[in-house]
């Protein structure tokens, strides 16, 4: 091979290479950015649940009012 074919396999090589790695980079924040929002979501999930346990249990309209006591929701101030 020559020296020019050389220098452009490397130009290549080396694009390719940064390529790949940015699609990597990006691969690996949509995938937390994901992780990140289903923790979130079922998170905010499990306080409506919460919620709407503590609304038939304790008429509690407010998530902030619902005070726990022994497992059993109740009105709080």
């Amino acid at each position: 091979m020559s020296l020019r074919q050389l220098e452009l396999q490397k130009q290549i090589s080396f694009f390719l290479y940064g390529l790949i790695n940015n699609i990597c980079a990006r691969i690996k924040y949509l995938v937390f950015s994901l992780l990140i929002s289903i923790c979130y979501f079922s998170y905010r999930i499990s306080l409506i649940k919460e919620f709407k346990i503590c609304s038939v249990n304790a008429t509690c309209y407010n998530i902030q009012s619902c005070i726990k006591k022994n497992g059993v929701c109740s009105g709080g101030d």
